[in-house]
């Protein structure tokens, strides 16, 4: 049975440079960002104590870009797109234990999506209002090594809403009908109560399951919302 190692205190250095853009119908921002964990930590399960274990992995390089535009077309169309790219790289190998190594040098952290990008397209007229959105979030791997990886995809969602009139109880008052995932996309992501708890290596000596929640599917809701 694996004993959870001694881990450090892990600590990270930030590195931002940006830009940022704003007047009438545009609003723009940029960014360049850098980051150096030292002793980053992330657990493990390990399926023969069927615990989860803090892993010291090591120095970890994060850095990329992020792009945000937001642009009023005219009195009824205004549109916004985003995009970040992170590459995000494992410095050394991972030392389970006095005779086990798992080879995560140059490997990507996992639940870290290269690429993911958004945009949306909204319309008013009056009461009427309603918007579009599409968000595509990039492959992913699911284990330490990167022997498993979660498929990207894309979600679009849609809002159609109609602004009542106000009474002395009722301020601004609205219904709406809203469709999440209107393609009825398939996907998954890794299953972990913390955000960062990773299975080492899916196939080979010392494998276990990864385990993932499955989105959800096409669901529409009408919301009636009011401020008082």
């Amino acid at each position: 049975t694996l004993r959870s190692p001694v881990v450090g205190i892990e600590t990270s250095t930030n590195i931002d440079l940006g830009y940022r853009l704003q007047n009438k119908d545009t609003t723009f921002s940029g960014s360049l960002f850098h980051v150096n964990f030292k002793d980053r930590i992330a657990s493990s399960w390990d399926p023969v104590s069927l615990t989860s274990l803090d892993f010291n992995v090591g120095n970890v390089t994060l850095k990329g870009a992020e792009i945000e535009l937001g642009q009023k077309l005219n009195n009824n169309f205004s549109a916004y797109a985003s995009m970040t790219y992170t590459q995000s790289s494992m410095e050394k190998d991972l030392k389970v234990n006095a005779t086990l190594t798992e080879a995560t040098a140059g490997k990507q952290m996992p639940d870290t999506p290269k690429l993911m990008a958004a945009i949306a397209l909204s319309y008013k007229e009056g009461p009427v209002f309603g918007q579009i959105t599409a968000k595509h979030t990039g492959k992913a791997f699911s284990t330490l090594v990167n022997d498993q990886v979660m498929d990207a995809y894309a979600l679009f969602n849609l809002t159609v809403g109609y602004k009542l009139p106000e009474t002395a109880f009722f301020k601004a008052p609205e219904i709406r009908l809203n469709v999440d995932n209107w393609t009825n996309t398939e996907y998954k992501r890794i299953s972990s109560p913390s955000g960062s708890s990773f299975t080492t290596r899916s196939v080979g000596t010392g494998a276990s399951t990864v385990f993932y929640n499955i989105g959800a599917p096409r669901f529409t809701s009408v919301t009636l919302r009011s401020d008082f």
